[in-house]
């Protein structure tokens, strides 16, 4: 009883972690995605000089 119990316990902790690691690879794609090339060239908050 109490090795199924472990066992159950134990699968589901390594189901989450699997899951994290997934979400934090994910994430870690959408970052490199966009590496901040968009937008270079003249600051955006400054205004434009004449």
């Amino acid at each position: 009883m109490v090795l199924g119990f472990s066992e159950r316990l134990l699968e589901g902790l390594t189901k989450r972690l699997e899951e994290q690691a997934l979400k934090q690879e994910d994430q870690d794609k959408e970052k490199s995605k966009g590496d901040g090339k968009e937008g270079q060239g003249k600051p955006k908050d400054q205004p434009a000089r004449r």
